[in-house]
């Protein structure tokens, strides 16, 4: 018996990866079977066998988190990009890039247009010093639901959702008729549901999808409402 207590401690050890609490559970068990205490040796190898598939199964539901953590990361990277290639000024030159101004052009649009370039190079905490400067120079100018959404969707990008719902919600309170409260709305909807706040995410989905029923944040917030519905 007791030629087989390295073998068996060989094989234990790296399975358990050697966590101080269960390294300390085999030291005991080589102490069992030293003294050849076979039920002992049996009830000890069973709780050993226990506590290396709870600690699986922790292992696994790790994993499924940083990998859904991940694909949600992804996503809202593909999101940002999307809206960037499809966002225009208010007034942009013709035939020009919307993003790079005109030598020419108000001090403020130039400071919009490169809050925005920045963005779009997914340089997150520029664009969103940008968007602030541009909030405290021009707190009445023409970009000013334009920042507040674009700051919003960069810290959401980088999960700070505090600070997404505030610029998000202020965009929607104060300026109810711009064209970026549908989008706005739908990361309201996003980040309550990412909260756990599940009555206040169906509540701005719900919202968008009575306000704006054929835009394409509409079906965005009907996707994930089911999505919710599923879930829970």
């Amino acid at each position: 018996m007791k030629k087989l207590i390295p073998v068996l401690i060989s094989l234990i050890l790296p399975a358990l990866g050697l966590s101080a609490d269960l390294e300390s559970r085999v030291r005991r068990l080589e102490n069992i079977l030293s003294h050849q205490r076979g039920s002992e040796l049996l009830l000890e190898l069973q709780r050993l066998r226990q506590e290396l598939q709870r600690l699986r199964g922790q292992v696994e539901e790790q994993a499924f988190r940083l990998d859904r953590l991940e694909q949600q990361q992804r996503e809202q990277y593909r999101d940002l990009d999307n809206r960037l290639r499809s966002a225009q000024l208010m007034s942009p030159a013709k035939g020009g890039d919307p993003n790079v101004s005109a030598p020419d052009s108000p001090p403020e649009e130039q400071l919009y247009r490169k809050a925005l370039g920045l963005l779009k190079k997914r340089q997150y905490e520029a664009a969103v010093a940008a968007f602030q400067e541009l909030l405290r120079r021009y707190p009445e100018g023409t970009y000013v639901d334009n920042a507040l959404y674009w700051s919003g969707e960069a810290f959401y990008v980088k999960r700070d959702y505090s600070q997404a719902l505030a610029a998000f919600q202020r965009l929607r309170y104060q300026y109810p008729q711009s064209p970026k409260v549908p989008g706005a709305l739908l990361k309201i909807g996003y980040i309550q549901d990412e909260r756990k706040e599940r009555a206040r995410a169906r509540a701005a989905l719900e919202e968008l999808i009575q306000r704006f029923p054929q835009s394409t944040e509409a079906r965005l917030a009907r996707a994930r409402l089911a999505r919710m519905a599923h879930e829970h």
